[in-house]
């Protein structure tokens, strides 16, 4: 027989090794899925020390924003902008490492947006994309970290202004936390969505914490 306070300490147990192998798996799979320049990336070595510092360390470091109650009560997304080249892209990929070494993130999807709008604007060509892109589609809503690479000049066509504006419209609304990175400024990629322009700027502001690459 055992008492309530030992069966307690035993699903505790199982629950810490069950979170254990799930980040290995995970650590494995972002591993896999890392562009190999990004492999070694520190600090010392990225194009803006301060800003990779900053985002590497975002779930784990004392004085991130992330352990500011009251901050993260408003904010529970990053906007990274900035010109090609200066380190965007190796951040997010390492702040996801970030998250799930910390105990902070249990699952993620690093999207590039290219390939996201590829197969949304393939899906009304069959069947078969349209559940592929579907399949995707749900994944990026229900994850809980979702790493969107590259967002913005792509965004042309009505389609695609509705599907990126529903993916981040609907994650804002669930307070799902979001990492985006782009070369256009929240303004600037906020009067892509047309009708909904306003809107979006409001979600970006009021929900994404800029982290600006061009500033040396």
């Amino acid at each position: 027989y055992r008492t309530p306070d030992e069966i307690a300490a035993a699903q505790a147990q199982v629950e810490v090794k069950r979170k254990a192998k799930a980040t290995e798996r995970n650590m494995d799979w972002l591993y896999q899925i890392t562009p190999s320049e990004f492999d070694n990336m520190t600090e010392d070595g990225a194009p803006r020390p301060k800003q990779f510092k900053f985002v590497s360390q975002f779930f784990s470091a004392d004085e991130s924003p992330w352990r500011d109650a009251e901050l993260r009560e408003q904010k529970h997304g990053l906007y990274l902008t900035g010109r090609p080249g200066t380190g965007k892209t190796a951040a997010l990929y390492a702040l996801v490492s970030d998250g799930l070494e910390s105990g902070e993130v249990d699952d993620f999807q690093i999207v590039k947006s290219t390939t996201f709008l590829r197969l949304a604007k393939a899906k009304h060509l069959s069947d078969e994309a349209r559940v592929e892109f579907m399949a995707l589609f749900n994944r990026m809503l229900k994850t809980q970290l979702l790493a969107l690479d590259d967002l913005g000049t792509e965004i042309v066509s009505v389609a695609a202004r509705e599907t990126v504006f529903e993916l981040l419209d609907t994650r804002a609304e669930r307070w799902q936390f979001t990492a985006i990175s782009s070369n256009l400024a929240q303004s600037q990629l906020a009067a892509k969505f047309g009708d909904n322009a306003a809107k979006m700027h409001r979600r970006l502001s009021q929900f994404f914490l800029t982290v600006d690459f061009d500033v040396s």
